[in-house]
């Protein structure tokens, strides 16, 4: 499959799903931080409303502004395919990163089972992170190419 096929390839694409594993997840990094375990979903989930509000208000800000002549410029842009390019190129990005932090975060716990010495630590926690990463990258992947659901 071609890279620009790929891209464009956006059928049944929920880009909420990873959107609230990256805000569950982020809620449960920040629990430490609060030293409470209802202060980090707080945060997290009032930050979720946040971004989804924001990003709804501009879907129909866009939508309002869509029929007006004077944007068509702007509308060539968003719809180019370097635009789109970027776009894609951040999604997966962001979602491989999250992913990758909390495989980082989880291999501190898991590397010393797996190998005694510190060399051999070192080296499990990076794998387990780049599997991380991968994960993210493949979770991307996989519901960019699902079919519609409604």
């Amino acid at each position: 499959m071609s890279l620009r096929r790929l891209l464009r390839d956006e059928r049944g694409t929920l880009y909420e799903i990873p959107l609230l594993i990256v805000f569950v997840l982020m809620g449960l990094a920040l629990v430490p931080v609060w030293h409470s375990w209802w202060k980090g979903f707080l945060v997290s989930g009032l930050s979720l409303f946040g971004v989804l509000f924001a990003l709804g208000g501009l879907g129909l800000l866009l939508e309002k502004a869509s029929d007006a002549a004077e944007l068509a410029p702007v509308r060539r842009v968003l719809d180019s395919a370097p635009v789109r390019l970027l776009g894609a190129a951040a999604i997966y990005l962001v979602v491989g990163a999250v992913f990758a932090v909390v495989a980082a975060f989880a291999s501190i716990f898991i590397a010393p089972h797996l190998s005694a010495d510190a060399a051999g630590q070192l080296l499990a926690m990076r794998a387990i992170t780049a599997a991380g990463g991968l994960a993210g990258f493949g979770l991307v992947f996989a519901v960019r190419r699902e079919g519609p659901r409604f």
